[in-house]
């Protein structure tokens, strides 16, 4: 395991947003507690900018016209 600047576990200043451009990716597990049956659920949010953000905006848009 790697330390960080401050000798505590698992805050390496490597692997920060600041250092993977577009990098930006947001996790989210629920609780299995909280869920109907034990499922387990996980977001998942990537966020995009510029000409990607525009691709994925038309991709949205016409999964909703679909519902």
């Amino acid at each position: 395991m790697t330390s960080g600047p401050e000798g505590e576990p698992g805050k390496d200043k490597g692997n920060s947003p600041d250092s993977i451009p577009g990098g930006e990716v947001f996790a989210y597990n629920l609780d299995d507690s909280e869920t109907p049956g034990g499922i387990k659920v996980r977001w998942k949010i990537r966020v995009a900018q510029g000409k990607e953000a525009g691709r994925v905006t038309a991709r949205q848009a016409e999964a909703i016209r679909e519902l």
